[in-house]
Parts: C-alpha cells; structure tokens; sequence
C-alpha cells in the first residue's frame, strides 16, 4: 500500500543525497543541487542544530520569556533550513522539516502558517539553504514575520471584542 518509502519510514539514510535547491540569480529564479550531511554526520548535525534551537528558548527563559518575532523567526528558519540541509532521511525531508518549523513557531507563541506562494516561499528559503559565505537566513524570516503578523493581529482583534 505505501510502497517502498513506508519500509524506511523514520530510519536515517545510509548514502550520500544530492537535493535540489532554488536560489535567486540575477532576478530570476534557477535551481541547483546541494548535497546532504555524509550519512556518518547526519546524527551528530542533527543534534548541534536543536541544540541550537533549544539554546535560542533557554536565552528567551532567561530574559524573561518575552520573545522578540524576528529573532524567534530566525531561530525557527535556522532549524527549518538545518534539518532541509542536513538531509537526513531517504524521503520526507521537507514535510518533517515543516513540521518542526510550525512546532518551533508554536514553542515560542507564534502563529502556524501555510504559504500560498511557494515561489516566494523557495526563493526566500533558497538564501538559508545556501552552502556558501552568501547563506542569508534573513529573507526566510521575514517572510515568516509578514505571515504571522496579521494572524497575530486577527487574534488581537478577536480577543478586544469578546
């Protein structure tokens, strides 16, 4: 019924990965293939890229537990784009990178959000995900700042008129 994919569901993958990436170029959009962890570093990178994340909550917790949303937009692009580049599984790399995007978006009380456009959404991604001194995970997270904000605000006005 799922086929060979369901067999290897959750297990880390054992060779190398090359996956493609969409990064902008002199005003257009191209594609371009990147290479996951080597399978020998996919645990390890794992591990320093939550540990970076759960490092982000603690500096929170300590300043008092008020978050600031570009600089929680930026931890949570930053393990989005940790976990799509560590690359470490044979399929589902994205839908579980997702997923920890909206749980790192929940854990400091912003909004979960779709993206309509996702053009816009890989050429903004297409900078965190860059292998070179130009990576640039802001344009992600700006655009997760615009996505949220009027969901925040919807809920501000809901809450005023009860």
């Amino acid at each position: 019924m799922f086929g060979k994919d369901f067999v290897s569901a959750g297990q880390i993958r054992r060779g190398d990965v090359e996956y493609p990436v969409r990064v902008m170029a002199g005003g257009e959009i191209r594609e371009r293939r990147q290479r996951g962890s080597a399978p020998d570093r996919i645990r390890s990178d794992l591990d320093g890229t939550c540990r970076a994340f759960r490092d982000h909550l603690e500096a929170v917790l300590e300043r008092g537990g008020r978050i600031h949303t570009m600089y929680g937009a930026l931890a949570a692009t930053k393990l989005y784009a940790g976990i799509l580049q560590i690359h470490p599984y044979e399929d589902g790399n994205g839908r579980t990178a997702f997923v920890a995007l909206q749980a790192a978006l929940l854990s400091q009380g912003m909004y979960v959000i779709t993206f309509d456009d996702l053009e816009q959404h890989d050429a903004a991604l297409g900078w965190a995900l860059r292998d070179d001194a130009r990576a640039d995970p802001n344009p992600f997270a700006k655009l997760l700042v615009e996505r949220t904000m009027p969901a925040v605000e919807e809920s501000r006005t809901d809450m005023l008129e009860q």
